[in-house]
């Protein structure tokens, strides 16, 4: 089985003045939720999570930055799972 964080962080996008950079804001619990529900009918109910401990774990990598926890995680099993949530 191959594992894919699907998501790190899910973001929208904010205009920032300055420079013309955009600033990000984390999702809504309700944003979140509605990705997940999205999500679960094309991966599986227990393809995608959003505990805490999981996204913890696969939010880190080996680098010196602390960086962001995603919001969901997502396990594809075949690269067709990784097409469909590519395109949701």
């Amino acid at each position: 089985m191959t594992r894919w964080l699907a998501t790190r962080g899910l973001h929208r996008e904010v205009p920032m003045a300055q420079a013309g950079m955009p600033i990000l804001t984390r999702l809504s619990k309700d944003d979140i939720e509605g990705i997940a529900q999205k999500l679960r009918p094309l991966v599986g109910e227990k393809s995608v999570s959003l505990t805490e401990a999981v996204r913890s774990q696969y939010g880190q990598d080996e680098g010196p930055d602390k960086g962001l926890m995603p919001d969901i995680v997502v396990f594809a099993e075949s690269t067709e799972h990784v097409s469909e949530v590519r395109v949701s």
